[in-house]
Formats: structure tokens, C-alpha cells, sequence
């Protein structure tokens, strides 16, 4: 309201049936794009951050996906709408820190707690004890920037 910066939200059903957090996501993308659309924007900015990027390649390798998948890019086109997530080199402390300095609230779904899924279980178990033992938020950013590399050299 402050900044006369436009906000919109939504709400909806879910269909439980089947993968929640795929339905969700899906759910959570046709709303921004529908926003995009009624807006005239070309561009969808996200809040991911490089804890949702190490977060996301290890799902995807643990499922078996292609390699061209496994990383989370900064900007891709899907449809219509540019996707950017400027903040993909950026740990979620370091944004949690600057939003206190600034008196930003953070916010954060409570379901992000929850173990009840995968990617739950991969954030909120495996990473903290791979951390252990690992800088993995230094070496699986740097695996994953090789690997785009050699995939960028591949397909270029």
C-alpha cells in the first residue's frame, strides 16, 4: 500500500487425489499468469533463492530426471510469460537478513515445515544433514554451474 505497488491474491481447490504439490504449483502458475495476462505484463518474477535451487536439483536427481532439468534457471520462457528468479545466487539467509534490516516481513508457507512430502523431507531432513558433513551450498551450486556449462556446450 505504501509503495502503491498492486497486489493480488486467489484462492482455490486443490485436487487431493492425486500429486498435491504438483497440482499446487500448477494452481499457483496459471493464477500469476492469469494476473500477467489481465495486466499486459510479458515477465513473472519469483521469490527463489538458492536454497530453493540446491533443494530442487537434489529432488530431481533423486527422481531420475534429465540433466537438462535438474537446474533451476534465473530466466526461461514458458507460453507467453518470461519466468525470472533473480534471486537464485542468493541463500535464504541472507534475504531473511536483509528483509529484518530493511523491515521487510518475511513470509514463508508453514507447509514448508511439514514432512509430509518429498521436497519437505529433502529441505528439512537430508539437507541439514548433508550440511553436516558438506558445504553443500557452496559445492552443489558450483556441480550445478559446471553442469549447465557442459549442457549449455552441448546443445549450443
Amino acid at each position: 500500500k505504501e509503495r502503491e505497488i498492486p497486489f493480488f491474491t486467489s484462492t482455490g481447490e486443490i485436487d487431493a487425489s492425486s500429486n498435491v504439490e504438483e497440482n499446487c504449483r500448477n494452481a499457483r502458475w496459471d493464477f500469476l499468469e492469469k494476473v500477467a495476462t489481465e495486466n499486459n505484463c510479458t515477465a513473472i518474477v519469483t521469490g527463489h533463492h538458492l536454497n530453493d535451487k540446491i533443494e530442487n536439483f537434489i529432488f530431481r536427481m533423486m527422481r531420475g530426471s534429465e540433466l537438462n532439468s535438474l537446474i533451476m534457471n534465473k530466466i526461461g520462457k514458458v507460453g507467453d510469460f518470461y519466468r525470472i528468479k533473480p534471486f537464485l545466487d542468493i541463500d535464504k539467509e541472507s534475504i531473511r537478513t536483509f528483509a529484518d534490516k530493511t523491515n521487510i516481513e518475511y513470509r514463508e508457507d508453514y507447509t514448508n515445515k511439514e514432512n509430509n512430502y518429498d521436497r519437505n523431507k529433502i529441505r528439512n531432513q537430508l539437507i541439514p544433514l548433508m550440511k553436516e558433513f558438506f558445504n553443500i551450498e557452496k559445492t552443489l551450486p558450483n556441480l550445478m554451474s559446471r553442469l549447465d556449462e557442459l549442457l549449455g556446450e552441448k546443445n549450443g
